[in-house]
């Protein structure tokens, strides 16, 4: 059997056998076909992941249907595909020579790319990389399995310890009682993601929160015995290197951030500036910024990959801001924005996961033409079409954006999805001149369970 004949089989079986479709998308990726194929096949698992089921020669039609050479390229390539015999016993052992085929062309170009390369730094983000690529694709997307009854010694072990030290396993603490207490903390190979209008605060409130949770309760007036804090890695896609670290600075001074860029500190100021970065020279954790404008979840694991090798350790926290400008790794635009988004929000969990770390990040909503924009009960509006985006996240919080938000002193905001706990609302105090939300403990209230429609505002 050729190359192109295996690819054919393959896809003949995804689009015959809803089972072995199913398989496919659960344990394998559409990268694993050559590039003549790629689109088609990823085409077909795009459908089968959101409707359970396997793509007819119609519905791949209809998702490019605004795209007259796609649309004769699905017409031509599902013709080639439903001619090809295939016997579905053969479909295991012929889907493993698939997968090493790309393994063996990964590791193909990595000979070709180091070939008298001397960047270090490069070479072990590609042999990294390459690595990544290769199990990913070794086996299924298993973390962990056992039989509850296996579970019973963990459970023992778990209780006991907990019972020792209240604190043992116990998650992140982000600085926001609306968020750590329902939760008891983000822990790790979790998605947290906030929801906003443009200009809500959602860049802010997520720089805060991985402010607090760097931190861990300390402060620039610290200056030995230090808590545990943890390492945060934040990839802004928007906003400049320098810009976003003076905002770092002045919510870590609580200096206002026009006086940072002005060149304006009061001697105060200036002291207070001085005592963060002589904080943070001591502080044996790192907050690190990386500004790159054109990622991709592939890029964000390699510049993981990266980090992890330059600093001997991974992050806790790595913030995304934010989902919306996030490319999809295909480059493919054709889909929807709520299905790009969907898959996009699968990506970041799915990294968060593989490598057990916090993910923070951001969606954009929009409301749609004739809502009632400041009615105070901005929530999950039309999760319905894009349920998924939300699905994807452990915890997700919505930026509420009422009429004339601007005169408001506090920053209105809802947790509307808990996988552990109960929903819940809060006002926090708004100091945006010092680029700070910061946490008002007592005005917290329990929210309401109803998940509603946001599909329409996800934008």
């Amino acid at each position: 059997m050729t190359n192109h004949e295996l690819d054919l089989s393959i896809l003949k079986a995804l689009i015959t056998s809803k089972k072995s479709a199913l398989e496919f998308v659960h344990d394998a990726d559409p990268k694993l076909f050559h590039s003549d194929y790629w689109r088609f096949a990823k085409a077909i698992l795009d459908y089968t992941k959101i409707y359970k089921s396997c793509a007819t020669k119609r519905t791949l039609i209809e998702q490019v249907r605004k795209n007259e050479s796609l649309v004769k390229h699905f017409s031509e390539m599902f013709d080639k595909v439903s001619m090809t015999v295939y016997d579905e016993k053969e479909y295991a052992f012929d889907l493993e020579r698939l997968k090493n085929r790309y393994s063996e062309k990964l590791i193909s170009d990595l000979r070709k790319n180091l070939d008298g390369s001397v960047d270090v730094k490069k070479g072990i983000s590609e042999i990294q990389g390459a690595l990544n690529g290769i199990k990913s694709v070794s086996g299924g997307k298993q973390y962990k399995e056992g039989t509850l009854r296996d579970y019973g010694k963990d459970f023992r072990e778990i209780y006991e310890a907990k019972l020792k030290d209240p604190g043992y396993g116990s998650g992140t603490k982000c600085g926001y009682a609306f968020i750590d207490e329902p939760t008891g903390g983000l822990k790790h190979s979790e998605l947290f993601l906030v929801g906003g209008t443009t200009a809500a605060g959602k860049s802010l409130f997520m720089m805060n929160m991985a402010l607090n949770m760097f931190l861990a309760g300390n402060d620039i007036n610290t200056t030995d015995d230090f808590r545990p804090g943890n390492d945060v890695v934040f990839y802004s896609l928007e906003m400049n290197h320098s810009d976003l670290c003076q905002r770092l600075i002045a919510a870590l001074a609580k200096v206002p951030q026009m006086a940072i860029r002005d060149a304006k500190l009061t001697d105060e100021e200036k002291k207070r500036v001085s005592k963060a970065f002589s904080f943070l020279s001591r502080y044996p954790y790192q907050f690190s910024v990386i500004d790159t404008p054109r990622l991709t979840p592939q890029g964000l694991e390699l510049s993981l990959n990266s980090e992890i090798a330059k600093n001997g350790k991974k992050p806790t926290i790595c913030c995304v801001d934010y989902l919306n400008i996030l490319r999809p790794d295909s480059g493919n635009k054709e889909n929807q924005d709520w299905l790009l988004q969907s898959e996009l929000s699968e990506n970041l969990h799915e990294l968060a996961r593989s490598f057990e770390l916090i993910m923070l990040s951001a969606i954009q909503l929009n409301p749609k033409s004739g809502d009632k924009e400041g009615s105070g009960e901005f929530g999950i509006k039309s999760l319905r079409r894009s349920t998924s985006i939300a699905d994807h996240c452990d915890v997700l919080a919505i930026i509420q954006s009422r009429r004339n938000e601007r005169s408001y002193p506090d920053f209105a905001i809802s947790l509307a999805k808990n996988r552990r706990g109960m929903l819940t609302d809060a006002k926090l105090r708004k100091n945006f001149e010092c680029c700070l939300i910061e946490d008002q403990k007592n005005d917290m209230n329990s929210g309401s369970n109803d998940i509603e429609d946001i599909s329409g505002l996800v934008g």
